[in-house]
């Protein structure tokens, strides 16, 4: 017999020296029970990933079969790994997404009765039979007799293999409504432990489940359905998933073809993500003694994307690694191709410890980006008395990552740095005062950068991997001492974006007024506000306060006397301040103007403020507004006290001239400050 390419890939069997192919079309109810004695998913697949989209647009094709009975549907081919039809478990190459969204349809439809309390079909023989039918054909998709017990016939991934099959064989123990609401609230909360650890997949079947629940609900028990309706639209549901969907099985023959393939499969419907191939790559290409080793530390990662995720550090998980690998050498690739690549040469190369270290590199920049998030928590694992005896050190170092995350909100640049710090002093004791020092450092490029060069995303970008790629010290002077900060101010006074202006705030509080960034709970800097006192909605009690042009230009001679300039070039500020003319309040009949161009936005009419009362505090007036910024319980960016620019310096009046007396005195105090060391601080 002719020898074809592909004897050697498909499982076949031999009959009189005829060779026929294992391809045979299969309805979904003998995919589970004829074809396959038992199904798993392998180590290299990516985790179960379907969206919501997916699930209901899988629901949908169901229901429209179920709708006509003259029409079938073709859920397209599935790999599977297996040598000969005898073989017992076969490993499933493609169609994961599917088959498990699968599997759960028919574990929450093997309980469809205990849905509602007291269900009874007595009355309705016909449809009763149908519906324990269904329920058993549900029941033999999912369980198969094993010596004496049953057990799952599909396994999911490692990670959380063990949970699944719990789920799956809980309803031989389920017999009513109570116990079913019992089970779902429990296997929730395993779930959401499993999510917690590190399992995508386990956050995927949680949300699926919740579809599926009330794709039911809605579907079978609506309010407009009597029972005899909802459960006949039960059983033509559950008959057209197993009895009128097809599928191909394709079953390869070794595992080694499985891999060759594994990528190009996946171009099709729902393609790898970088980090699928990442993981993939690095489980294929290390010893299978460190296999185990490798699950565990991918767990680990992908927990730890998911809180990157949630603190939108990242936009998605291929995100986190496009910044990893950009903050290697700073090549400032773009490519998926070129990521890999880089993989290849670093660490897949390099044996199996490089590429455990790859695990444990990006680990590390997780586990700091966590210590970032809850820099002001008395069991932080980095700012502690035991790294940082000294109590101004200790606050020093809180309100410094305080600023560190404003400037990560500010500007996605700011990572690359950051990850690169970390990845060339990993040890957070050996290290922590290099890391501050970088910190500091860090904070001042973005600032100077972002606020006062008003440098654009791209360009930014590049300067950073420029940084990188020569490879400069954290802990030095460079780069600092380059910037000229004589120039114009005009960006740091006058700023329209909420954003840069909280920033401004906190690094000028940084410099002079740092309790103020630690002084309340985590909850009230996560939600606190800009507030503008001088509002975009002037006439509601601010009319008094109407300036005009001609008004600020007197004012502006007069600063000098008032406070010190010598740090700004105040004559080119001043300059600027005068040339643009729309800076008089705008007027407005009903509703209020943007105000953008006037001392609305400039950064001395500005305070951070528990959202609370920066709600309360709204369009108020002065007097109004008063009693609020006085409350002491609140968070307020700078404090009252602070004898430069604090709000009991106004208690009498505020408006045009205190606006830009604040702005100077801002820009002045970051001028005179910006060049010191972390120490000096």
């Amino acid at each position: 017999m002719q020898h074809k390419v592909f004897d050697e890939i498909l499982s076949s069997a031999n009959s009189g020296g005829q060779k026929s192919y294992l391809l045979t079309p299969s309805t979904v109810y003998d995919f589970f029970t004829t074809n396959n004695v038992f199904l798993k998913i392998p180590d290299y697949q990516r985790p179960y990933s379907w969206t919501p989209k997916n699930v209901t647009a899988l629901l949908n094709d169901v229901q429209k079969i179920a709708d006509n009975n003259d029409n079938s549907w073709f859920f397209g081919p599935l790999f599977t790994v297996k040598k000969t039809s005898k073989d017992m478990l076969s490993e499933l190459l493609d169609g994961q997404q599917r088959i498990t969204t699968i599997q759960i349809i028919l574990r929450e439809a093997s309980l469809i009765k205990y849905y509602e309390d007291g269900v009874d079909l007595s009355a309705f023989k016909k449809l009763n039979d149908q519906v324990d039918t269904a329920i058993i054909a549900c029941n033999n998709c999912l369980l198969r007799l094993n010596g004496m017990s049953y057990v799952p016939i599909f396994e999911t991934e490692e990670t959380i293999k063990d949970l699944f099959s719990d789920y799956i064989y809980s309803i031989k123990g389920i017999s009513s409504y109570d116990l079913l609401k019992v089970k779902r609230e429990e296997f929730s909360l395993k779930l959401a432990k499993a999510k917690n650890e590190g399992s995508k997949t386990a956050d995927t079947i949680q949300k699926v489940i919740a579809i599926i629940i009330e794709y039911f609900n809605v579907t079978f028990f609506d309010k407009k359905n009597s029972t005899e309706i909802g459960f006949q639209k039960f059983y033509d549901f559950i008959n057209a998933l197993l009895n009128k969907c097809w599928l191909i099985e394709i079953p390869l023959q070794s595992h080694e073809d499985s891999i060759q393939i594994f990528e190009s499969l996946n171009n099709r419907g729902k393609q790898l993500s970088l980090v699928d191939k990442l993981r993939y790559k690095s489980i294929i290409t290390v010893d299978n003694s460190i296999v185990s080793d490798l699950r565990i530390g991918w767990k680990k990662v992908y927990a730890g994307l998911n809180f990157m995720e949630e603190e939108k550090y990242i936009k998605t998980e291929d995100d986190f690694f496009k910044v990893f690998f950009n903050s290697i050498t700073g090549a400032d690739i773009t490519r998926e191709d070129e990521f890999l690549t880089k993989f290849e040469d670093y660490y897949l190369s390099q044996g199996n410890d490089k590429i455990k270290s790859f695990l444990a590199e990006s680990l590390k920049i997780i586990d700091f980006f966590k210590i970032i998030s809850t820099s002001l928590d008395l069991n932080n694992e980095f700012i502690n008395h035991k790294n940082f005896s000294k109590q101004i050190e200790y606050q020093k170092v809180k309100a410094l990552f305080q600023v560190l995350r404003r400037a990560l909100e500010l500007s996605e640049n700011t990572r690359f740095l950051i990850f690169k710090l970390i990845s060339k002093y990993p040890d957070f004791d050996l290290h922590k005062y290099i890391i501050v020092q970088g910190i500091w450092k860090i904070i001042r490029m973005v600032f100077y950068e972002e606020i006062v060069s008003n440098t654009k995303s791209n360009a930014l970008r590049i300067k950073f991997m420029e940084f990188i790629k020569e490879d400069k010290s954290f802990n030095d002077a460079s780069i600092i001492s380059e910037y000229n900060l004589h120039n114009s101010y005009i960006n740091l006074i006058h700023n329209n974006s909420n954003d840069d202006s909280k920033f401004i705030l906190y690094f000028n509080a940084y410099l002079s007024d740092y309790e103020s960034l630690i002084s309340h709970s985590p909850a009230q800097y996560k939600f606190s506000h800009l507030e503008h006192m001088l509002p975009k909605a002037w006439k509601t009690g601010w009319l008094n306060e109407k300036y005009f042009k001609k008004d600020i230009e007197i004012f502006l001679d007069e600063i000098p006397n008032i406070t010190s300039c010598k740090h700004i070039n105040f004559n080119l500020l001043k300059a600027e301040i005068i040339s643009n003319e729309k800076i008089e309040l705008e007027d407005y009949s009903k509703k209020p103007t943007s105000q953008e161009n006037t001392l609305v936005e400039f950064i001395g009419n500005k305070w951070v403020l528990h959202a609370a009362s920066n709600i309360k505090a709204s369009n108020d007036s002065f007097v109004a507004k008063k009693d609020i910024y006085k409350d002491s319980k609140y968070v307020k960016i700078p404090n009252n006290e602070n004898t430069m620019i604090g709000f009991d310096l106004y208690l009498n009046n505020f408006g045009y001239q205190e606006i830009l007396l604040r702005s100077v005195k801002i820009a002045n105090n970051i001028a005179e400050n910006f060049m010191k060391t972390w120490d000096d601080i």
